[in-house]
Order: structure tokens, then sequence, then C-alpha cells
């Protein structure tokens, strides 16, 4: 199961190519209602091994949930799938400490940036507050791009005290 959090500006869905449905706001908004059947209906199926629930929500709502919605969400998709990835917008890792502190993989995806840089080494350093035995993985994207305020791989690695795990050119 696949999970974008960003309910406005979310790019899970487009990136496969998926229509999102209205079940990930739903479940947010009303968590009393989550069970099997709701979730059930709710996930778009890509293939016999992913199902993904994530929205598109209007920039005029306002995305505030109770963070025990989401853990409702994840009880019960951990009766239905092996794996569940959830794609948590960094303005949302505060307030959703405990999906970090559950994780058994963290994965920081950023650029080659000042601002990717930054926002790498604090997230680094808040995973490592909260999870402390989950090692994040950091994956750079736009590898290739020439980026305003670009900085080298170097650059990147000696800021964030640590190696780049995973390279991606233009992806």
């Amino acid at each position: 199961a696949l999970v974008d959090l960003d309910l406005q500006f979310g790019t899970v869905s487009l990136s496969l190519n998926l229509s999102p449905s209205r079940g990930l706001s739903e479940a947010l908004l009303n968590p009393d209602r989550i069970d099997q059947l709701f979730v059930a209906s709710a996930m778009v199926t890509e293939g016999k091994n992913l199902a993904v629930l994530a929205a598109e929500d209007s920039i005029e709502r306002v995305a505030e949930w109770d963070p025990m919605a989401v853990r409702a969400l994840v009880d019960e998709l951990k009766r239905g799938y092996d794996w569940i990835w959830i794609d948590l917008p960094r303005a949302l890792a505060s307030s959703h400490r405990d999906l970090l502190a559950d994780a058994s993989h963290v994965v920081i995806v950023s650029d080659l940036s000042l601002a990717g840089m930054r926002d790498t080494l604090r997230l680094t350093a808040f995973t490592n507050e909260v999870a402390p035995d989950t090692k994040p993985v950091i994956v750079v994207n736009r590898s290739g791009a020439k980026l305003p305020g670009g900085v080298s791989r170097q650059e990147f690695e000696k800021a964030i005290e640590t190696k780049i795990d995973v390279l991606l050119p233009e992806d």
C-alpha cells in the first residue's frame, strides 16, 4: 500500500498515471469510518502488488486532521498489506512523529540544492531523534540538473555529514 499524505499537492497518483480517490480525505476527516471494507473501496489498485491511497483536494480546503486518524488508517492497512509506504510531506513530519518512530525504513528524497541540503540535514536530525534505530536512506533526484543554488555532491555530503545512498538522474 502506498499512501500520499500531501492532500493538495501530492504527486504519487500523478506519477503513476492514476486517478486519486476521495477515500483518503474521507478517512482522515472521519476516522471512525475506517474499516477493512472502507479501505478496500478507497484504494486504487495498480497491478497485483500495488494499491494507492491519495487525494487531490482543493487548495482552499484546510488539510487539518487528527494525527490519530492516520494511526487508525495505518493500523487498518497493516491488516491487509505486507508493506505500507507513506509519502509524508516534510511540513507534517513533526505532527506525525509516531509514523517515523514506527517506520522500519525512512527515505529522504532531495536534490543537490542549498534548500535541499538544509532540509535533508534537518530531516535526518529529526529522524535520528525520533527513530534512533532507523538510519535514513538519502536519495538525491535530478542529480544531473543545473539547479539555482545548486551544490556539488561533495559539498552536499560534507554538509549533511553522511553519504548519499542513491543518485537518480533527471527522473
